[in-house]
C-alpha cells in the first residue's frame, strides 16, 4: 500500500535541540503540510474536530488501508469509509486511541447509529476494534467501555475477539511537512529528510514513538553522527523533538533521554 498526497493540515512541531545543543525541546514551531507517501497507507487526514485543539487535529490513523480480511478503509479527519458503509467522525482522541462517528443514513447495518473506536500499535502494527456500536447518540457513544489494548494481536476487542490489523510496519508519522521556517519534512519508514538533509532511519518504534536515524555525511551539524527523535500528540497537535543529533553510536542514540 502506499500513501498518496493529501490536502493541507496544520501541525504543531517542537524544533529539535540540533542548532541549541540541548537535550530538551522547548521552542514551537508551526508546520502546514501534505501527508504523503508512506509505506503502509494511502488517503487523505484534513481539519479535524479532534478533542481539545480542533483546527490543528490530525487524526493519526488517516489514509487509506485493506485490512486483514481484505476489507478496505478510507479513514480521514472527518469520515471512516469501508466497504461496509461509512461514518462521520464527530471527536477523536489520538493520545487515547479513540473516536467517536455517526453511520450514514444510508449504511446497511446500523444506520445512524453511533460507535465507538479504539485504535492503538503494538510495536509498529497498527490496529483497531469497533468497541461499541448500534447506539443512540453521541453521549452513549462516548460513554462506551473502550476495548483492551494490552495484546490487540490475541484479544480484547468485545471481550473474547482479537482487534483488526490495519498496517504492519508503519511510521506514525509518515508523511511530507512544510515547518512555519519553509523548511520541509519528509518522513518515511527509511528516511527523514529536512530540505537536502538526509537522516538514515535504522530503526523506529510507533507504539514508543520515536525513531534512530544517521546523519549524512553533507550535515551541517554533526556529519555520520546519530540522532534521535520522538514525537507526541497533544491535543491532537502534533510535536516532535530531536533528542539527539550528534550520538556517537546507534547505541548512544537509542539510550538518549526522550525530550519532556
Amino acid at each position: 500500500m502506499t500513501r498518496q498526497n493529501t490536502k493541507q493540515n496544520t501541525l504543531l512541531w517542537t524544533l529539535g535541540a540540533a542548532l541549541t545543543m540541548m537535550s530538551a525541546c522547548a521552542d514551537d514551531a508551526g508546520l502546514d503540510g501534505d501527508d504523503e507517501t508512506g509505506s503502509e497507507s494511502e488517503g487523505e487526514t484534513g481539519d479535524g474536530d479532534g478533542d481539545g485543539d480542533g483546527d490543528a487535529g490530525l487524526l493519526k490513523l488517516g489514509g487509506s488501508y485493506t485490512d486483514e480480511w481484505g476489507t478496505t478503509h478510507t479513514i480521514t479527519d472527518t469520515r471512516w469509509e469501508s466497504d461496509t458503509g461509512g461514518q462521520t467522525i464527530s471527536v477523536f482522541d489520538n493520545a487515547g486511541g479513540w473516536l467517536v462517528a455517526q453511520g450514514d443514513a444510508s449504511n446497511e447495518f446500523g444506520p445512524e447509529k453511533w460507535s465507538r473506536f479504539d485504535f492503538t500499535y503494538a510495536g509498529n502494527d497498527l490496529y483497531y476494534c469497533q468497541s461499541a456500536f448500534d447506539l443512540d447518540d453521541e453521549a452513549a457513544a462516548l460513554a462506551a467501555t473502550p476495548a483492551d489494548a494490552s495484546d490487540p494481536a490475541t484479544g480484547g476487542c468485545g471481550g473474547m475477539f482479537a482487534w483488526t490489523r490495519l498496517a504492519e510496519g508503519k511510521l506514525e508519522i509518515d508523511g511530507m511537512y512544510v515547518d512555519e521556517w519553509e523548511s520541509t519534512h519528509q518522513v518515511s519508514a527509511a528516511t527523514w529528510t529536512q530540505d537536502s538533509q538526509d537522516y538514515a532511519i535504522s530503526q523506529f518504534d510507533s507504539q514508543a514513538q520515536y525513531a534512530i536515524a544517521a546523519n549524512g555525511p553533507d550535515h551541517a551539524f554533526a556529519p555520520d553522527a546519530w540522532s534521535r527523535f520522538d514525537w507526541v500528540y497533544v491535543d491532537n497537535a502534533l510535536y516532535y523533538c530531536q533528542t539527539a543529533f550528534d550520538a556517537a553510536t546507534e547505541a548512544d542514540a537509542l539510550a538518549a533521554m526522550r525530550g519532556d
